[in-house]
């Protein structure tokens, strides 16, 4: 996997984060989507096979990804994005606010975690806590 991620280097060359949206359903999906295609690019995907797909061919600065995917669990897929990209700002989605979740996504060092339904503010949000993590960084 990391060898397909040969061009993480070209992400400080971006001028803005690019985004990728992991959720399963259309609605939801394209909600998030257009919250953040106006002011960012966007890559979505609607399971787990084509969400590591996308991950490895765009690198994108943040993935917003739903826990409950038909293929792969979303922590799993934090997990994986975790190892083959110790710099990844994970963002979990999800409708249920259950403990065991928010325990999981600490376990996987996720940045964010958002519980549905989602609104403008709470994307944003997280997009602004990324960019001032980056800024200080830089």
């Amino acid at each position: 996997w990391r060898a397909m991620l040969h061009w993480l280097p070209q992400r400080k060359k971006r001028s803005s984060p690019e985004i990728l949206i992991v959720e399963d359903q259309g609605f939801s999906r394209k909600l998030m989507l257009n919250v953040l295609e106006r002011s960012y690019t966007c890559h979505t995907a609607k399971n787990g096979a084509e969400a590591m797909s996308k991950y490895t061919a765009y690198a994108p600065d943040i993935a917003f990804l739903d826990i409950e995917l038909p293929d792969l669990d979303g922590h799993k897929l934090a997990a994986l994005f975790r190892k083959i990209d110790p710099r990844a700002y994970i963002v979990m989605v999800t409708a249920n606010n259950y403990a065991k979740d928010v325990e999981t996504a600490k376990e996987n060092k996720v940045q964010g975690f958002i519980i549905k339904p989602y609104n403008k503010q709470k994307i944003l949000g997280s997009v602004d806590a990324y960019l001032k993590q980056t800024q200080k960084r830089n």
